[in-house]
């Protein structure tokens, strides 16, 4: 068996924050997943990006490539958060670097209002990034330090040719900076004089100043102090409610995602595993990965953490360049069976030859944006989903899999 995991009683567990984070202005997994009952701004249509690899000067044969982001699909309604959680080297950066411009898509479309940007002009598409900022993980590395805080802020209005006036300029800077909580004296400042929570706040404030509708954050906490870390979010909380955002939140941390993302997407080597409402996918995994990384999440109760079910993965995550057959978590999962070494579950053949494109494990009925009802997926990427409404519907539809 790849894994080691104690089972218990399983309590009903949307993972509190860890136990540095106060209370955050409003907990995510305790909201439905369609918050806003509004149209989807951003789509993303089997997103897949590949780099190329160096080679010896004169070997011969093909270019090999490393596929770190593999057919992604998802919808972002207007106004939600969207969090895409993953450990280091799952791909979630190079996911947000491609949907953002910064490295360039292999194959797939990313949709904004419904409109291509790879096939737009590049006066258009300056025009559409305008409309999607992103605020990178580490704040000094992604600061001149040679410009004082005014003069970041004004070369994004520079950039994006929004109100060439000085006084115009002032004014924005002025009123951008005291919504991320610091003061004018910070305007005269360099970025090495800053705390790092105050170099992060200059980011977000650099990244909101261009009005756009969709920010792209990064693991924007994941460099800061303990003691920043719930300020910071808060402060995304705050933002996101004033001005109308819509976030894409990367980050590793999933117990940070329940309380801050409205929907979720498990990154592993470059594929969502599992994706649907956050809420969901919190109180009840259905692939085990999903499950691993939930039993380490630290509880605020010790009495739920004693409860709490525990799942060790052996063994090393495979390397991009040698990915196993079948299903790519095989190695490490603790069901895996003789099909998932061979088949990989984007192609299940079911009952009648017809092939599922993943395994669709729940439908949720949701109020709609005129009062109806509609369905909310949940898709998971596993021949042997753990939540057991789940497995009876999987095994009554692909009798050829078992159990």
């Amino acid at each position: 068996m790849a894994a080691r995991c104690a089972r218990r009683r399983r309590p009903s567990r949307a993972p509190s924050a860890a136990s540095w984070s106060p209370a955050i202005s409003r907990r995510r997994s305790d909201m439905p997943f369609d918050v806003t009952g509004s149209d989807t701004i951003l789509s993303i249509r089997n997103l897949s990006v590949r780099f190329p690899l160096s080679r010896p000067l004169f070997s011969k044969g093909p270019t090999r490539h490393v596929l770190a982001v593999d057919d992604i699909s998802f919808d972002v309604p207007r106004g939600s958060c969207f969090g895409i959680v993953g450990e280091s080297g799952s791909g979630k950066s190079t996911l947000a670097r491609a949907i953002t411009g910064l490295v360039q898509v292999s194959s797939g479309e990313v949709l904004l209002d419904g409109q291509p940007i790879q096939s737009l002009p590049p006066r258009e598409k300056r025009r559409l990034r305008r409309r999607m900022q992103m605020v990178l993980q580490d704040p000094r590395a992604s600061l001149d330090p040679r410009q004082t805080v005014y003069d970041v802020l004004r070369e994004a209005l520079i950039v994006h040719d929004i109100d060439r006036t000085r006084e115009g300029q002032r004014m924005r800077i002025e009123k951008v900076i005291r919504q991320v909580g610091l003061n004018i004296a910070h305007l005269d400042r360099y970025s090495n004089e800053l705390s790092g929570g105050q170099r992060q706040r200059v980011a977000i404030a650099r990244a909101i100043i261009c009005e756009p509708e969709i920010v792209v954050l990064d693991e924007p906490v994941s460099a800061l102090d303990v003691s920043v870390q719930a300020q910071v979010i808060n402060l995304l909380v705050d933002l996101k409610e004033t001005l109308g955002l819509t976030y894409l939140f990367i980050t590793h941390d999933l117990a940070l995602v329940s309380r801050f993302a409205d929907a979720t997407g498990v990154m592993y080597l470059g594929r969502f595993i599992e994706h649907g409402p956050t809420r969901r996918i919190c109180d009840a995994p259905a692939h085990p990965y999903t499950d691993s990384l939930l039993s380490v999440v630290a509880e605020g109760d010790p009495e739920e953490a004693r409860a709490k079910p525990v799942c060790l993965l052996d063994g090393q995550v495979p390397s991009p360049l040698a990915l196993p057959t079948g299903c790519a978590f095989h190695t490490r999962c603790p069901h895996a069976r003789a099909l998932a070494r061979t088949m990989d579950p984007h192609g299940v053949v079911a009952e009648g030859g017809h092939r599922l494109p993943r395994l669709c494990v729940e439908m949720r009925p949701q109020p709609g944006p005129t009062g109806g009802m509609h369905a909310t997926p949940e898709n998971c990427l596993c021949h042997y989903p753990l939540r057991p409404q789940a497995v009876e519907r999987f095994e009554t539809q692909t009798p050829v899999m078992g159990r």
